[in-house]
């Protein structure tokens, strides 16, 4: 579990979509149903007895607010919270978990239910097995693993720039990875947006020495 979960912060890391902002989420697309953004606060340090715990919004929709509150009420507690953003748009039923209309009319396409969301969720927490160094590693001159995040659009643009400010990756990728029409373009965009990226360089530093270091 701690392995898991430790491996599992460090791709949330990577997953920010926005950083220093005072909540930060990532979007869950691992299953039929439309993507789902996910608010969620983690303790300074994850261990084995980190627990997890699933906030679920009511009927307003404020899955942030809620967060708020039991982070609040959490503060010294060793657990980490994760709520998750049902929107009217994409889960107009979710008061009835998507098995039927407002008005009591059972839903056919079952891809759509919610019964076992959390199941989903916390499996998709838990089970996320990679290391943080096979991110980078480039095979037979491939895509890595973190390029192949970033064009799935797992992991931001910001977070890209921000990992090559610390770590240098993109002057190995330029070297190993053979194809010469899709890194290229994305390295470029990335070279083009980053003096228009502002950030906090020493905590984003302290972060990642941090999670090299648990490994």
């Amino acid at each position: 579990m701690k392995k898991q979960f430790v491996t599992c912060y460090a791709l949330i890391m990577l997953s920010l979509s926005t950083f220093g902002s005072n909540l930060e989420k990532f979007t869950f697309d691992s299953w039929a149903k439309p993507d789902l953004d996910i608010f969620y606060h983690l303790p300074e340090t994850v261990d084995e007895n980190t627990k997890i715990l699933f906030i679920i919004h009511g009927n307003s929709r404020n899955a942030d607010d809620y967060l708020k509150v039991w982070r609040n009420l959490t503060e010294d507690e060793n657990v980490a919270l994760f709520a998750p953003h049902f929107t009217r748009n994409s889960f107009i039923s979710f008061n009835t978990l998507q098995m039927s209309t407002s008005n009591g009319v059972i839903r056919a396409d079952t891809n759509l239910y919610l019964n076992n969301s959390i199941d989903t969720l916390f499996e998709f927490i838990e089970e996320k097995g990679i290391k943080f160094d096979d991110l980078f590693k480039v095979k037979e001159g491939q895509h890595p693993p973190l390029v192949k995040l970033f064009l799935a659009s797992k992991i931001t643009l910001e977070t890209m720039i921000i990992l090559n400010d610390i770590l240098g990756y993109t002057k190995q990728f330029n070297k190993q990875i053979k194809e010469n029409v899709i890194w290229p373009k994305k390295y470029k965009l990335m070279m083009n947006y980053k003096p228009f990226l502002r950030y906090n360089l020493t905590k984003m530093k302290m972060i990642i020495k941090r999670k090299i270091n648990d490994r």
